[in-house]
């Protein structure tokens, strides 16, 4: 393996350029569901570390042998390294070359790898935290992801890793990925100090999951059976590119990559007049012991009558936060709809399940359990990229939940627990993300809400 070839960036850091086993070059179509995700944020976390105490933790945590295990790392996820781009469009081509979908191309010396280890000297703890005044964004490097615009992916990387090292000797470690790398929860599990080491075996059949559609997905139409059982799904459809979706731009700037799905009849528009993009927002981070959890679920049950019994303590924890966010808007009286947007992993919900460790990111936004028939809907869906299953604003929450997901139990080497883990979340009004806490039966919610809405919220 060759040796890394360090060079130093603005401010003194230093990026790493890794190498690793090169194959023939390969292209891999991404699936459907993989591709409908292109427009969502990235996914990532933080993971804050204490100085270590022994020679062992500290050699575990020096920035070379982070960076070799890195190295380690992606000789069994060079896909991670590859090169994420727009699939070409054939009109006579099947379900992987329509318009919006992705492909990504690994196995070239050229592809993007580096690590960023940037020293700082910064603190940070505390049960309830205002993340607005925590410089988090200095915790990832500020290289932009694939598309990130819909335009530009030459030369960016799927996935970046900053280490930033602090005066007391503490560490953050900070992995941000492309949504279809993976979702966060997932490589969460992929990390635990349980997990059987060296093995690693990731599945790249990114088109298994494709195979689960109901239907011919490849045919040049649709079946309008198996559409109409998808589309009666309740889940949003709006139209970023729609007539009054972009707040008064009439011509909106469509790549030239999508220029063919420009004038499809895709969805709803978006509904502007309920969220103030411009708003103040408040982003906090709030911690509920394991008794609150506990009351909560209690409540729940109470409330539930001859239901009480399919109630989970994770359902009970989201009825409470969406109720006290509709409280804190004003809407427990108001007669129209109010939703909750939940994401939801898709490959344990197929009959057979896909093997857990699947790449890639296959999940929706929903309100339900969806079916095969919505495969099938969206491998036909001309207008993937344009359609939106959720909103924000004042009438809309969108629910992400790590929990079971174990992220306390990551260990990089130094054989202690990290003392906190933080997920990278957007500052839109109306996002929310759930984990487990460090503490037995505790979560942690990390909530964006708009400023001084958030201040209303409490957990009494």
């Amino acid at each position: 393996m060759e040796e890394p070839a360090w060079e130093t960036i603005d401010g003194g850091d230093f990026v790493c350029h890794i190498s690793v086993p090169r194959t023939v070059n390969k292209n891999l179509p991404l699936s459907v569901l993989d591709a409908s995700v292109v427009r969502f944020s990235p996914t990532g976390a933080c993971w804050f570390l204490d100085a270590p105490s022994s020679e062992q933790g500290r050699k575990a945590l020096s920035p070379d042998h982070l960076r070799a295990s890195l190295q380690c790392t992606l000789t069994s996820y060079v896909q991670w390294t590859g090169q994420l781009k727009w699939a070409p469009y054939d009109p006579e081509g099947d379900h992987t070359q329509r318009v919006g979908r992705l492909i990504l191309t690994y196995g070239s010396p050229a592809d993007p790898a580096s690590i960023v280890p940037s020293p700082a000297s910064r603190a940070a703890g505390s049960r309830h935290l205002d993340v607005q005044q925590t410089p988090m964004e200095e915790l990832f490097p500020p290289t932009n992801l694939p598309l990130h615009d819909l335009r530009e992916y030459e030369g960016l990387p799927n996935m970046i890793v900053q280490i930033t090292e602090f005066a007391c000797g503490g560490r953050i470690l900070s992995p941000t990925l492309l949504h279809f790398v993976h979702d966060w929860a997932r490589t969460s599990s992929a990390m635990q100090r349980d997990a059987d080491l060296p093995v690693l075996s990731p599945v790249f059949d990114l088109q298994r999951l494709d195979r689960a559609a109901a239907g011919d997905i490849d045919t040049a139409h649709s079946d309008p059976v198996l559409v109409e059982k998808a589309r009666a799904l309740p889940m949003h459809r709006y139209d970023w590119w729609g007539p009054g979706s972009i707040g008064g731009i009439t011509a909106p700037d469509i790549p030239p990559a999508l220029e063919p799905v420009a004038a499809v009849q895709a969805g709803m528009p978006m509904r502007w007049a309920e969220w103030d993009t411009e708003a103040p927002l408040a982003h906090h981070i709030v911690h509920f012991s394991g008794d609150e959890v506990h009351g909560m679920y209690e409540a729940a049950r109470a409330s539930s009558g001859s239901e009480a019994h399919q109630i989970s303590r994770h359902d009970a924890v989201v009825a409470h936060i969406w109720t006290v966010i509709n409280h804190a808007r004003g809407l427990e009286e108001d007669g129209e709809a109010v939703h909750l947007n939940v994401s939801l992993g898709i490959p344990n919900r197929l009959s057979p399940p896909l093997p857990k460790s699947l790449f890639g990111s296959p999940l929706i936004l929903t309100r339900v359990s969806a079916t095969a028939a919505l495969l099938h809907d969206k491998t036909h869906d001309p207008a993937l990229v344009r359609i939106w299953h959720a909103f924000l604003g004042e009438r809309n929450v969108i629910i992400t939940s790590w929990v079971h997901q174990r992220a306390y139990e990551v260990d990089f080497g130094a054989g202690v627990p990290p003392r906190y883990v933080a997920a990278v979340m957007p500052d839109v009004d109306g996002c929310i993300q759930i984990m487990d806490a460090a503490l037995r039966k505790a979560v942690t919610m990390r909530m964006v809400l708009g400023d001084p809405l958030l201040r209303k919220y409490s957990v009494s």
